[in-house]
């Protein structure tokens, strides 16, 4: 047992007196991680109070909401129909905590708004449980799929609900 506690000492000897010598800690500042985005889609200002986040692989653009559970907007383009209308909604119902709905309900979520001269859909979601909310303008061009999103608080999402539309209709969609 002795000669276990002096093998234990003398190796914690060892290690501590071959630590570094130096006197002084050495200090590194490394720059913060600047969040790009894809600024090509906007021909208008944002809202001042809507802050700039990282986008998502998919997202060409993220901006967040502070205030009462805040919310974030998001812009996504696909190739395509991207999954159907269908499928798209009820994908966003679960998302707030809703049931899909059968194929004969999809008129019922839509209404037709025009962006830029062109009509494009516009789906109002809330669960006012849960207290969530999500509002989507769906705009077709030739073959993309343009997705403009706000989710978060059910407050927020209905106060910027008037905001949330006129960005819609300042993006760029060619």
């Amino acid at each position: 047992m002795r000669s276990l506690i002096f093998i234990l000492f003398s190796t914690f000897c060892f290690l501590f007196s071959s630590a570094c010598k130096r006197d002084s800690v050495e200090v590194y500042r490394i720059e913060k991680e600047v969040i790009t985005q894809k600024h090509d889609i906007i021909s208008g200002t944002v809202p001042a109070h809507w802050v700039v986040s990282a986008p998502s692989n998919m997202q060409r653009l993220r901006y967040t909401i502070e205030g009462n559970g805040g919310a974030t907007v998001s812009v996504v383009s696909l190739e395509g129909q991207s999954g159907g209308l269908l499928a798209n909604v009820n994908r966003w119902r679960a998302q707030i905590g809703l049931d899909p709905i059968q194929s004969e309900r999809l008129a019922d979520a839509i209404e037709t708004v025009m962006i830029n001269g062109q009509e494009a859909s516009r789906v109002l979601l809330e669960n006012e449980q849960a207290g969530q909310a999500l509002e989507v303008v769906i705009v077709q061009r030739d073959s993309t799929t343009f997705f403009v999103k706000i989710m978060g608080d059910l407050t927020v999402v209905k106060g910027e609900s008037k905001r949330f539309l006129a960005f819609s209709r300042q993006l760029n969609y060619d």
